[in-house]
């Protein structure tokens, strides 16, 4: 497309978006145009404002012609024009007043421009006509900020920067990763700015506010703050054993029930050394009380066969004790 004219005149152009497209992937191929979207920029990367009277798609070009000129207080265009009217009548001489309060903002950050005045020849000499402004437009915001993470590097924000460039800014800061950004405010990102809200996706745990400077900002009363809307954390499925785990004076036996570390059940109100009596919660090993096998006969034999095991520490009670031969249980 041709580039737009900054002359802040209106112009008409006419584009042939089918020749475009057929030139580009080739002639006889079928395409589909879901969207269409209309956007300029400076050589930095700012976003440059510009306005639309009409946008139209004909299968045949057409000519247009400006009929009325907007209204344009010293060459600047106006948008979002809003115009309130009331009336009152003086006690003492019945005369009737009739107030209109305009308001509306300002093109391209336009601002400090001429006050409007009024064509009072065609109103009677009764009729009195007065013009007052009550709020002027203030200057357009310039310049740019600087975000700084503790201890760690920064990156100069632009205050006309678009969501998509300021993730690509932050995530060449190690310490932030990969982060998602959305905007909310005014589309005029050149006349002011708005709320950036900063995610991040790959950087867990409570990490450090971005730190600010603005002494690189000019404007009429300018502002910019930075708030911490979540506190970070980590989020741990499952949770590791070891965070699970209690003091205890005596070994303890670890019991996993599907990767899960069980505790044991302890009465109320009471703690686990104060359960160790009457709760099987604590393990220790005692070489007195542990079993210990001296000599077996015989040392080979087939299967079915009785085998004598000499030692000590064994039960008295015969299902008390277990004996395995590799996995296979034996027959006490």
């Amino acid at each position: 497309m041709a580039p737009l004219l900054a002359d802040n005149l209106w112009h008409y152009s006419c584009y042939d978006i089918d020749k475009a497209l057929k030139q580009s992937i080739g002639g006889g191929q079928r395409y589909l145009i879901t969207s269409i979207g209309l956007r300029s920029s400076t050589d930095d990367g700012s976003v440059k404002a510009f306005h639309i009277d009409e946008f139209s798609i004909t299968s045949n070009p057409r000519t247009v012609a400006q009929i009325m000129a907007p209204a344009k207080p010293s060459g600047v265009s106006l948008s979002n024009i809003t115009v309130s009217m009331s009336s009152s009548v003086a006690s003492d001489n019945d005369k009737e007043s009739t107030l209109l309060e305009i308001t509306f903002s300002t093109a391209v950050c336009s601002h400090n421009f001429a006050l409007m005045t009024l064509n009072t020849s065609a109103n009677d000499s009764d009729t009195t006509l007065t013009v007052s402004r009550k709020q002027a437009a203030s200057e357009a915001v310039q310049g740019h900020v600087e975000l700084q993470v503790t201890g760690g590097g920064s990156v100069s924000i632009p205050h006309t920067i678009t969501a998509d460039q300021l993730k690509a800014r932050l995530e060449t800061l190690p310490e932030l990763g990969n982060v998602t950004v959305t905007y909310e405010g005014n589309d005029d990102l050149a006349c002011s700015g708005g709320r950036w809200e900063v995610s991040y996706d790959t950087k867990a745990g409570d990490l450090h506010v971005l730190g600010l400077s603005t002494h690189n900002l000019t404007g009429t009363n300018v502002t910019v703050n930075i708030t911490e809307m979540q506190t970070g954390g980590l989020f741990l499925y499952p949770i590791p054993g070891d965070m699970l785990s209690a003091v205890e004076r005596e070994p303890q036996v670890v019991v996993s029930v599907n990767g899960i570390p069980a505790s044991c059940n302890l009465g109320i109100g009471q703690s686990s050394i104060q359960a160790t009596k009457s709760t099987p919660c604590s393990f220790y090993y005692s070489k007195e009380h542990s079993p210990h096998v001296y000599s077996f006969s015989p040392v080979a034999g087939n299967g079915g066969d009785m085998i004598t095991i000499s030692g000590k520490g064994f039960s008295w009670i015969l299902s008390e004790n277990e004996v395995l031969f590799g996995s296979t249980a034996c027959e006490v």
